[in-house]
């Protein structure tokens, strides 16, 4: 009789825990709007902070989605999505936004959408070589190539590599590349590189930079000040947020004109 009562709690908790994520991963809260750092205004007043809590989701997407459901839950219509720790947690904050910031900015994001503009252009004059890519905008000198791929005529070959954070800072300051000095770059100087309209799933310039996966890149500038979390930028979606310095992140190092 023990062990059935313990079987029967044993699965119910298992139900339990499915029903949790399976809410967690459905986005129910589609009217909830998803901001970063950079689409903030006084029109919007934070009301919580917001974390995934004991839910551990596998994507940044998981975690937005979770996110934006628990401020749909409080009321909120937006979220300021702040921190992703791949299989730990998602943090952000709940917000409460003015009529006119959310109406404003869901045209703003469907003009985006529907402009017929090149994906290739990044704002920034770039000039193309077969191993580097020079910045004459920012005067800095992008490498072409992830690390873990190696140059080919005008491809990246191979499958691009992922770091810590430290690591990537060593890989990019030992870099023995044209007798030039490198460094990770800015999450601005990183954030130039993204494409107003995506190709291929990619907020990037494939062409001028081959192999480029969609995910995150690791930049130099910290998250809240501290070396606990980092500003990477995701060439998935295009957008920059926190994640945390020992998660693994793709490199690409600059080095100054």
């Amino acid at each position: 009789m023990f062990r059935l009562l313990s079987s029967i709690c044993l699965v119910a908790g298992v139900l339990l825990l499915a029903c949790q994520n399976s809410r967690s991963l459905r986005d129910v809260a589609r009217p909830v709007l998803l901001l970063y750092q950079a689409d903030m205004g006084p029109e919007c007043v934070p009301l919580a902070n917001l974390s995934t809590g004991s839910l551990r989701p596998r994507s940044v997407q998981e975690g937005q989605i979770t996110l934006r459901n628990n401020a749909a839950d409080m009321g909120a219509n937006a979220v300021l999505f702040e921190l992703y720790n791949p299989g730990q947690e998602a943090t952000g904050k709940a917000l409460r936004c003015t009529p006119a910031f959310v109406h404003d900015y869901r045209a703003a994001r469907e003009a985006e959408l529907s402009q017929q503009a090149s994906s290739e252009d990044s704002g920034n004059t770039l000039e193309v070589g077969p191993r580097f890519i020079s910045d004459l905008t920012q005067r800095i000198i992008w490498q072409r190539c992830s690390y873990g791929q190696t140059q080919a005529q005008e491809q990246c070959e191979g499958t691009a590599a992922r770091f810590t954070w430290e690591s990537a800072i060593t890989y990019c300051r030992t870099l023995d590349l044209d007798d030039r000095r490198w460094r990770l770059p800015t999450v601005d100087e990183l954030r130039s590189l993204v494409s107003r309209r995506p190709s291929n799933g990619l907020y990037i310039n494939a062409s001028i930079f081959p192999g480029t996966p969609a995910d995150v890149y690791w930049s130099s500038s910290l998250f809240n000040e501290s070396p606990a979390a980092v500003r990477v930028v995701d060439f998935g979606n295009g957008k920059a947020f926190g994640y945390g310095s020992q998660n693994p992140g793709y490199v690409r190092c600059v080095s100054d004109r």
